[in-house]
Formats: C-alpha cells, sequence, structure tokens
C-alpha cells in the first residue's frame, strides 16, 4: 500500500511532535536538572513547545517572549 503523501501543514505537525518528544525525552540529559525549581521546569517545557510548533520565530529569548504572548491569548 501506498503511503499518503503529508500536506505541508501535516508535516509540520509531525515535524513538531518529533522536536517535542527529543527534547523531553533528552530533558534529564542537561547537568543539575534535578535541582531544578517547578518553574524553570514550567519555562522549559514551554520554551520547548514553542520551538516545537515554530522553531524560527519562538527561538532564544525574543521567540520564547512572543510564544508566551500567543500561549497568553490562547488561555485568555
Amino acid at each position: 500500500m501506498k503511503k499518503k503523501k503529508l500536506t505541508k501543514e501535516e508535516e509540520r505537525v509531525k515535524q513538531a511532535i518529533i522536536y517535542l518528544k527529543n527534547y523531553i525525552d533528552t530533558y534529564d540529559k542537561q547537568l543539575n536538572y534535578l535541582s531544578y525549581t517547578d518553574d524553570i521546569i514550567i519555562n522549559d517545557f514551554l520554551y520547548g513547545l514553542g520551538v516545537a510548533l515554530d522553531p524560527v520565530e519562538y527561538k532564544m529569548a525574543p521567540g520564547y517572549d512572543k510564544f508566551k504572548t500567543r500561549l497568553k491569548k490562547f488561555l485568555g
């Protein structure tokens, strides 16, 4: 059976999930992660989610600020 070619959006979502899974799966490889506070973990995971969704728009500190603005609108 032939595999269906993914649309551009489906491919974007697929890549986002691959990135996020790897981000989470390797989180415990960070030095001293066991001493992270809840706030650090929350910020790290939100950052990872943002970069997974748009690796250009939401990367680094300015990108994370943009993602937090989007997230605030989403949460209402």
